[in-house]
C-alpha cells in the first residue's frame, strides 16, 4: 500500500500537480516514523522525513524559500521539521507565539523584525519578504499549539492559499503520526482528536477518484469537520474551492437544501450506517453515497462522502422520458393498433387502439415486458386460426422485411390489416414494429353491400314491420352461421320468444296497437342482444334469435335481461297495454350435428313448458 519517498533531487516541482507530490508523499503503515513517547530536547531526532519532504515540495512548488513547524506548550517552542531554517528551541520568554498566537498572522519585513527580531524566523526575513504562521490541529493537548511559519517572497494567490490548505491536511496528518507512534510502532496515548490517522489510506481515495470521473470526496472527522476534500474539477463547476471545506462544519460549505441532508448523513456514518441520498449544488444534481472509514481495530475514525455530478445524466434522463412521451403521444394518436418490440421481441410500447381492437383489459402498460411468444399466443387466441397468426409471425420476423397488408381473421367475424416493419441500425435488427387496423367494414366493399342488399330483397329475407329477419331471412343465415360453429367447433344459443296476450291486444284495442307491441318486442330484442346475433320475426307473436359463441350456461342471464328490458317498457306513463313475453332457450352442440329447424323447435317446446306453467299458476 505505501509509496516511495521522492528522491531529494526535483528538477521542477512546479510541472507536478499538488496531487502527484501528495501521492509520493504517502507512507505505507509499516514505515514507522522514528519518534519517541515524550518531547526529547533534540528537535532533530523528531523530525520524520516525510515532514521535511512536505516542507521543502511545498516550498519548492509554491516559491516560499523557508517554512518551518514548530510546536510550543508552556515551557518553550521547538521546531519540529524545517526547510531553510536551522532546528531551534526556544524559552517562552524569546517565544512570541506562546499564548498570544502572533504568528498565525503576517507581517511584513521591518515591523517583524522590530517586534520579535530574536525568532529564527524573523531573522530570517530579508527585505520585501513576508513572514506568515498558522496554527495547525491540536496533536499533544490543550496545553500545547502547532504552528506552521512561512517566510515568503510575495503576496499569497488564490492558488497558493488553496494549495496550502491542501499541504496542512498532509502535514496534520504526518504530525499524528510522530505524537502517536513510538520508535518500535506502538502507539501513546494521545489526548486530542485522533481521527485524522485514518488518512494514511488518502492515496487509496484519491487513486479510486481518479478512475471516477465527475466525482468529489469529502472526508470528515468524529467532530464532523471536512479534513480532505478532493476532485477539484468538479468543485470548480459550482464555484467552490476545495480550500474551503478543510476545518469547516459539514453544514457550512453547501447550504441550502444541501445542508440539513448532509448533517444528518453525516451523524449517520458516524454511527455505522452508510447512506445514498440526491442533493442539489448551485443548480448542479449530485448522487451522494456516505460509508465510514475504520481503523485496523474496526473503530469508525472517520467519516466519507462521495458526490458524483449526475447533472448531464439527469439532463438526458429527462430529455429521454420528453421523447418518450412525445413518442407516446403519436403513438396514441394512431388510428390502428401499434406494438413497439425490442430486438429480442420484448415489448417496449404499444396504444390503447391495440388493447382495444384485442379486448386486453389491462391496458398499454400490463403488457410492457411481455415475451414474444406470450403475445404471440394471446392474440392468437383472438384469430380464427390460432396456429396460422403464430405461424405468420414467425415467418415475418424471420425474414427481417417490411410487409404490409397481411389479412387476419378473427373468431368474432372481424378482419384487421397487419403491417410489419424490423427496426435496423446498421443493418442489425434492433426492434419490430406491429401495426393492426380494423379493415371489417372496408372488406365489406360497397359492391357486395349492394349484392347483400339485392339478394335480401330478391329472397323476401326482411320483416317489413319490425326490420328484423323474416322465418327465410332466419333460416338461411341460421344454417350458415351452423355449419361455421361445426368447423370451428364453436356453441351456439336458440332463444325462442312468443308475445303473451297479442289476441287481447288486437280484440280490445285494434290492430295498430297489435302492430305497435311487435316492434316494441322487435326493440327489446335489439336491445339485449349483440349486433353480430341473428334475430328475427319468425311470423305473428313469434320471434327468435340465434347467439354464437354465447355461454351455454347462461340461459337465465338471458331470460333476466329480456325481463328487465321489458320491464322498464312497461313501466312508461300512459301506455294502453301491458307487454308480456314467454321464453325458450335451447342449446346448439356443434358435435351432435343438428339441424336448425331441430334446435328452433326444442327452444319451441322449452317456450311452450314455460308459458303453460305461467297459465297453470295464474289458474
Amino acid at each position: 500500500m505505501g509509496r516511495a519517498l521522492p528522491s531529494d533531487d526535483v528538477d521542477d516541482p512546479h510541472d507536478m500537480s499538488f496531487t502527484s507530490y501528495a501521492e509520493r508523499l504517502v507512507l505505507s503503515p509499516g514505515e514507522v516514523h522514528r519518534a519517541s513517547s515524550t518531547w526529547p530536547k533534540s528537535a532533530g531526532e523528531l523530525a520524520s522525513d516525510a515532514l521535511a519532504r512536505l516542507l521543502r515540495l511545498m516550498s519548492a512548488q509554491l516559491g516560499w524559500r523557508v517554512a518551518v513547524v514548530g510546536r510550543q506548550d508552556l515551557d518553550s517552542e521547538r521546531s519540529v521539521a524545517t526547510f531553510g531554517v536551522e532546528a531551534y528551541t526556544l524559552s517562552i520568554e524569546q517565544s512570541p507565539a506562546a499564548g498570544t498566537g502572533a504568528l498565525t498572522s503576517s507581517f511584513p519585513s521591518a515591523l517583524a523584525q522590530s517586534a520579535y527580531g530574536s525568532h529564527p524566523l524573523v531573522r530570517a526575513l530579508q527585505p520585501g519578504e513576508v513572514l506568515r504562521g498558522s496554527r495547525l490541529l491540536n496533536r499533544w493537548g490543550e496545553s500545547c499549539g502547532v504552528l506552521l511559519g512561512i517566510v515568503s517572497r510575495s503576496g499569497m494567490s488564490p492558488e497558493q492559499q488553496t494549495s496550502l490548505a491542501e499541504y496542512q491536511v498532509l502535514i496534520e496528518r504526518e504530525l499524528e503520526r510522530v505524537a502517536s507512534q513510538n520508535a518500535d510502532g506502538s502507539v501513546n496515548s494521545v489526548r486530542g482528536d485522533p481521527a485524522l490517522a485514518g488518512i494514511d489510506s488518502e492515496w487509496l481515495y484519491r487513486e479510486f477518484l481518479h478512475r471516477m470521473p465527475d466525482t468529489v470526496a469529502l472526508v470528515f472527522d468524529r467532530q464532523l469537520r471536512y479534513r480532505l476534500a478532493d476532485g477539484t474539477e468538479v468543485l470548480k463547476r459550482v464555484g467552490i474551492e476545495r480550500s474551503r471545506f478543510l476545518g469547516q462544519q459539514l453544514g457550512d460549505v453547501l447550504g441550502g437544501e444541501a445542508r440539513p441532508a448532509m448533517i444528518a448523513a453525516g451523524q449517520s456514518v458516524l454511527a455505522g450506517e452508510s447512506q445514498q441520498f440526491s442533493i442539489s449544488v448551485a443548480g448542479y444534481s449530485f448522487e451522494v453515497q456516505s460509508l465510514p472509514i475504520r481503523n485496523d481495530a474496526a473503530e469508525i475514525v472517520l467519516g466519507m462522502f462521495m458526490l458524483r455530478d449526475v447533472t448531464e445524466q439527469r439532463r438526458r434522463e429527462l430529455a429521454e422520458r420528453l421523447l418518450l412521451a412525445r413518442l407516446h403521444m403519436v403513438v396514441e394518436s394512431l388510428e390502428g393498433g401499434m406494438v413497439l418490440e425490442d430486438a429480442e421481441r420484448n415489448v417496449l410500447l404499444c396504444n390503447r387502439q391495440f388493447c382495444e381492437l384485442f379486448g386486453i383489459e389491462e391496458g398499454p402498460q400490463g403488457l410492457h415486458g411481455l415475451s414474444a411468444q406470450a403475445m404471440t399466443e394471446r392474440i392468437g387466441a383472438k384469430c380464427f386460426i390460432p396456429e396460422a397468426f403464430e405461424e405468420s409471425s414467425a415467418e415475418l420476423v424471420g425474414k427481417s422485411e417490411v410487409h404490409r397488408g397481411e389479412t387476419v381473421y378473427l373468431a368474432d367475424m372481424r378482419i384487421f390489416e397487419r403491417d410489419y416493419s424490423p427496426l435496423l441500425v446498421d443493418g442489425s435488427v434492433v426492434g419490430h414494429l406491429w401495426v393492426y387496423v380494423d379493415v371489417t367494414q372496408r372488406a365489406q366493399s360497397h359492391d357486395l353491400l349492394q349484392r347483400q342488399a339485392d339478394e335480401l330483397r330478391a329472397l323476401s329475407l326482411v320483416d317489413e314491420l319490425t326490420g328484423l329477419y323474416n322465418r327465410r331471412g332466419f333460416l338461411t343465415l341460421a344454417t350458415q352461421q351452423f355449419k361455421q360453429c361445426d368447423r370451428t367447433m364453436r356453441s351456439a344459443l336458440v332463444v325462442f320468444v312468443d308475445l303473451d296476450g297479442m289476441k287481447r291486444i288486437n280484440d280490445e284495442l285494434g290492430h295498430e296497437f297489435g302492430d305497435q307491441a311487435l316492434v316494441e318486442t322487435a326493440t327489446v330484442l335489439r336491445a339485449c342482444f349483440r349486433y353480430s346475433d341473428v334475430i328475427a320475426r319468425l311470423g305473428g307473436d313469434e320471434f327468435v334469435v340465434l347467439a354464437v359463441d354465447a355461454d351455454p350456461s347462461s340461459h337465465e342471464m338471458i331470460s333476466a335481461r329480456l325481463y328487465e328490458k321489458l320491464a322498464e317498457l312497461n313501466a312508461a306513463e300512459g301506455r294502453p297495454f301491458q307487454l308480456g313475453f314467454s321464453i325458450g332457450v335451447a342449446d346448439y352442440n356443434p358435435t351432435e350435428s343438428e339441424m336448425i329447424e331441430e334446435v328452433l323447435a326444442r327452444a319451441d317446446a322449452i317456450m311452450y313448458e314455460q308459458k303453460r306453467a305461467r297459465r297453470a299458476q295464474r289458474q
